[in-house]
């Protein structure tokens, strides 16, 4: 309400587009504020060891607006600090992958906080470009270095665009509150979703996160995970999108709560359960009691809460081994329509957690024929970006200052050499872009 009154003084007197950067901890509605606001700005502080956080604001702050820019308000060029200590400074080269990925994702802007060396208050130890007394500091060289790279990609980025993912992960800022409520013993939410997005990453898959209210139009595969109410607006959305061919993957942990945090009393999982008609036979908590979750021949520790279902016409691909619902089903396939929707029971833990969500999702990913034309590992950035004239481009950008593989499905073209690539390295932090 705050952000809305601001900008509806200022638009009385002013054209100009109206922004309010944000921070992905901050304990607010970030799609109500962005709604109220012309476009996204966000800040974001990562070590160059957490990468993988960048990647998944990039993913994240892109949906927020339909035409999938944001600017990217506030990063440090070297390292972050406040009078309570500060992180490790930024490796070399670390800086020019951190902006090409963001603007390859999407970002119209990057700048950084900030220019010079705060000479008193609370972030003296913050990294800067100059220190305070006017000269460079070890952010200095970097700075520069990203620029240039800038330089090098403007052209292409300037005439292509973000090319909309396959895949979209339901996000929710209401969904995170109630588990700050009822965390069921130890849900954080923000590092649930990021180490879902992390399995994403490490199977190469180009992906967007969307905010409740984002649109599945487009979308081959859409996954709700972590999402204890949904409301009859999201059910209503994923029932069309199923109708009409896409497959919504419900879970783990989604649909189990009314909007004021209480347990359904007509059906176990609630508007969901109504509308496709299956039925939830019983919800309890499973962590501890020996229950394995096993579908498609992977298996690992189910934990958090279990949801058993009854199957009749459905058919059942995943089910509970061990512990008091022992061969009860834990995962359902529901077709309706063109489509089909999924119900996943269970949260997983254990060494063998990500191998089995990965292979529960690569099944429907196959099944949507889910293109992946550049196989990489999380270590990564890969963006799909479309040219005026339909050209795709993949930007590939080494983020965690190792040398890593990259294979391709088909022979594609380095847009800076010529040369034909299929199976190369890409070097520390470096960017190279392929075409078809």
């Amino acid at each position: 309400e705050f952000a809305a009154g601001q900008a509806n003084i200022i638009r009385s007197y002013s054209a100009a587009p109206i922004t309010h950067n944000t921070f992905l901890t901050f304990a607010l509605d970030q799609e109500l504020l962005f709604d109220q606001l012309d476009f996204v700005s966000y800040d974001m502080y990562p070590n160059c060891d957490q990468y993988q956080d960048a990647l998944f604001c990039y993913d994240l702050y892109r949906s927020l607006k339909q035409d999938g820019k944001f600017w990217l308000m506030e990063t440090s060029p070297s390292h972050n600090g406040c009078t309570l200590g500060s992180q490790k400074p930024h490796r070399k080269g670390y800086l020019k992958a951190e902006v090409l990925s963001a603007c390859a994702a999407g970002a119209e802007t990057v700048s950084y906080w900030l220019w010079r060396q705060q000479r008193s208050g609370c972030e003296q130890l913050h990294g800067s470009i100059l220190s305070s007394w006017g000269k460079p500091t070890i952010g200095y060289d970097s700075a520069v270095e990203a620029g240039k790279e800038m330089e090098r990609w403007e052209p292409l980025l300037a005439s292509s665009q973000v090319r909309q993912a396959q895949v979209a992960v339901s996000y929710s800022d209401r969904a995170r509150s109630m588990f700050m409520i009822e965390p069921l013993g130890r849900i954080d939410y923000l590092p649930s979703m990021m180490e879902l997005h992390g399995i994403l990453c490490s199977m190469g898959i180009e992906r967007d996160f969307l905010f409740e209210n984002g649109s599945f139009e487009g979308y081959k595969v859409v996954i709700t995970p972590y999402m204890p109410y949904l409301s009859d607006s999201m059910v209503a959305k994923g029932k069309t999108f199923v109708e009409q061919g896409g497959i919504w993957i419900i879970g783990p942990m989604s649909s189990y709560r009314t909007q004021e945090l209480t347990v359904p009393v007509d059906y176990g999982m609630g508007n969901l359960e109504k509308a496709f008609g299956f039925e939830s036979k019983f919800i309890y908590p499973i962590q501890q009691s020996g229950a394995q979750f096993d579908a498609f021949g992977k298996k690992s520790e189910a934990t958090h809460l279990g949801f058993c279902f009854a199957p009749s016409s459905e058919e059942t691909v995943g089910r509970f081994e061990g512990g008091v619902t022992d061969g009860e089903a834990a995962a359902l396939e529901i077709p309706y329509g063109k489509g089909k929707l999924v119900l996943m029971g269970a949260a997983l833990c254990g060494p063998d957690a990500h191998e089995t969500m990965a292979a529960f999702w690569k099944h429907y990913f196959v099944q949507a024929e889910v293109s992946i034309p550049v196989k990489i590992n999380e270590t990564i950035s890969c963006t799909t970006r479309i040219g005026k004239s339909g050209q795709e481009y993949y930007f590939l950008t080494e983020m965690s200052g190792k040398e890593q593989p990259v294979s391709c499905n088909c022979l594609l073209t380095n847009v800076e050499t010529g040369e034909k690539e299929m199976h190369f390295s890409l070097p520390a932090y470096q960017t190279v872009v392929l075409k078809k």
